[in-house]
């Protein structure tokens, strides 16, 4: 497998790491962001990015000096990234960069808020000033006076703060001073503080810490609840192979008792990968046990593609009473959003959903096989409708001329112990008529069948559902 795979496996609550996120992200798509201002304010046959935005009340460009100036509104957008400013100027002729006045960068990791930026387009090399970090999927704040690139994987940061709290004054922080950072090395700092609201706590003359994936305890976290009392929560991470890591968990609630966790990973290679999360809590105040099973596993098989997704707990209460155990533990830390719908706010949820997928790709389309099974979190499991198994078969849009079409159909057996049960099929055709470029008139028409066989009581039913609709597009251009 490659290290590209393997660089996957990081710990969320592995310090270090999360800087390094950090100042990877903001640098090189930020550069990306400001490589558009080149690509739109150049003159086309030096580059040509259909998917690059860029907007501002005034772009004027200096001959003598080969730079380019916008101003008002700067607005730049390239692929998920957006960049905010007052001013953006750029020379052509050296690629150095600055963007100036409320610099707002933004993407599906972080949202990172500057007075000023300069950075070479060519060398990636620059400085950030009077930054505030905000990196998502991990909840983490990071606010630097200047933050500098000095190489590939050299960084500098004058002074900084850090804290996962949301609220304008924070209920802890730490803060350092000429912070070293070497990615994939390690993070010097000196005259680091913790905070506990403006109170100083902890101090260090001197911080260093590993940034290479290795196995040792994670930073505990502490907490408060009033049904759970004071909490207590420590990890210790293995990191047994490149390609798999395992993490335990030991939490105290002083009203609730002990519960332990594991977590373990692996990436075998970039179509058999998977997760299996357990966790286990002996309430002393209710005197019953807890579980909790979270796993998902990817795979293909014979040239089809497959996932299996398990997500079980043993009491329906499970969450109204622990929350989640899990949260901020499961998942691959560079993932921003999860594939398979492992949620933090599972005591919102109705039921639990368990699921093996498989499907089979074909020229034109695919068909399916699905088995799913929901637990319920308030009502029994015995009542809801599970689907096993469905099949389906779905024939991508093709071209006819000037006629377009496409299918979808399946079939479904629902079971339950207590209720009406049965099978249902289904078949959706589409027929498409589109005319004109410029002004362009498209015409829907589709034939919807469902049928419905059903049992206990016994029932046989169908529905038909005509869909015809009209649209009328064009497009305008701004220039």
């Amino acid at each position: 497998m490659q290290n590209t795979e393997y660089s996957r496996l990081r710990r969320p609550a592995e310090a270090g790491t999360q800087n390094t996120n950090f100042l990877s992200f903001l640098y090189s798509l930020a550069v990306c962001c400001l490589l558009s201002t080149v690509c739109c304010l150049l003159p086309a046959s030096a580059f040509a990015e259909d998917s690059i935005n860029v907007s501002a009340d005034n772009i004027e460009y200096l001959a003598e000096t080969r730079t380019y100036i916008a101003k008002g509104s700067v607005k730049i957008t390239y692929e998920n990234a957006t960049l905010n400013a007052d001013e953006v100027r750029l020379n052509s002729a050296t690629f150095d960069s600055s963007a100036s006045g409320n610099v707002v960068y933004e993407d599906t990791e972080i949202t990172a808020k500057a007075d000023k930026a300069e950075l070479n387009l060519k060398t990636k090399l620059g400085t950030i000033y009077n930054s505030k970090i905000f990196y998502k999927s991990r909840n983490y704040y990071i606010e630097g006076k200047n933050i500098k690139k000095l190489g590939e994987n050299d960084y500098i940061i004058d002074c900084a703060t850090a804290t996962t709290c949301d609220a304008a004054s924070p209920e802890w922080h730490f803060k350092g001073s000429d912070i070293k950072i070497t990615l994939y090395e390690n993070v010097k700092a000196k005259n680091t503080t913790f905070y506990i609201k403006n109170i100083p706590v902890l101090y260090s003359p001197y911080f260093r810490a590993p940034l290479a994936r290795q196995s040792g305890l994670l930073i505990p976290a502490l907490g408060h609840s009033n049904t759970k009392g004071f909490i207590f929560k420590e990890g210790l991470f293995w990191a047994m192979r490149d390609d798999m890591d395992a993490t335990f968990y030991l939490d105290y609630y002083n009203k609730k008792g002990i519960g332990k966790g594991i977590d373990y990973r692996y990436i075998l290679n970039s179509e058999n990968s998977g997760e299996l999360w357990m966790y286990h809590l002996r309430d002393s105040d209710l005197s019953k046990d807890f579980f909790e099973i979270k796993s998902y596993h990817n795979q293909r098989l014979y040239d089809m593609p497959s996932y299996l997704k398990i997500h079980i707990v043993n009491e329906f209460d499970y969450y109204n009473v622990l929350g989640s155990t899990s949260s901020k533990r499961i998942g691959f830390s560079t993932s921003t959003t999860d594939p398979f719908g492992f949620s933090s706010e599972e005591r919102l949820q109705k039921y639990l959903e368990s699921n093996l997928h498989i499907s089979k790709p074909f020229s034109g389309g695919r068909t399916y096989f699905l088995g799913q099974y929901r637990e319920g979190l308030g009502e029994s499991s015995g009542t809801i409708p599970q689907s096993l198994p469905e099949i389906g078969f779905a024939l991508n849009t093709r071209n006819l001329g000037m006629t377009f079409f496409n299918i979808t159909a399946t079939g479904t057996n629902f079971w339950r112990n207590n209720g009406q049960h049965g099978q249902r099929f289904d078949i959706y055709p589409n027929v498409y008529l589109s005319l004109g470029r410029i002004v362009n008139f498209t015409q829907k028409i589709g034939l919807r069948e469902t049928v419905y066989f059903l049992k206990n009581p016994a029932e046989n039913s169908s529905r038909e559902l005509f869909d015809i609709r009209s649209t009328l597009t064009t497009r305008f251009l701004k220039t």
